[in-house]
């Protein structure tokens, strides 16, 4: 289990990390009618961009989306976990200790290992796990 989760960890974190730095450098993104058909089907705002690795040309369904930045949001939860794992601050069943404050989502007003946290999104838990790393240690990755 751990090593799975740290490589699902690892590719997603991967994954953004290219797509970010492509996407950023990129002159060449065509608006692709049916990605933006995909988005909306599934009910959802912002962007879908792929690579067409035959025409080196990026497909995105919003082409002015894709050259806006925007804040890292849940995507900082993958860091987050691989620096958590990579330090031994926490392994992926140890209990990130819920601080006692009740929030609007009843499912994180408890104890969770890293798994749970990170399946749940609780940003709390996170802001906890940051914290333990330390400034020091979150920089150095």
């Amino acid at each position: 289990m751990p090593r799975s989760f740290t490589r699902l960890l690892l590719s997603l974190f991967l994954s953004l990390l290219a797509a970010n730095a492509s996407i950023g450098l990129a002159q060449n993104v065509q608006y692709s009618p049916a990605l933006n058909q995909a988005r909306e089907s599934g009910g959802f705002h912002g962007a879908i961009v792929t690579l067409d690795t035959a025409s080196d040309k990026y497909l995105a369904s919003d082409t002015k989306m894709v050259h806006t930045g925007f804040i890292p949001a849940s995507t900082f939860k993958i860091f987050s976990s691989l620096v958590a794992l990579e330090t031994g601050v926490v392994s992926h069943d140890d209990l990130l200790i819920w601080d006692g404050v009740v929030r609007d989502r009843s499912e994180i007003n408890r104890d969770l290992t890293l798994v749970e946290a990170f399946a749940l999104s609780a940003l709390p838990h996170y802001q906890q796990l940051v914290r333990e790393i330390g400034k020091a240690e979150m920089k150095r990755f």
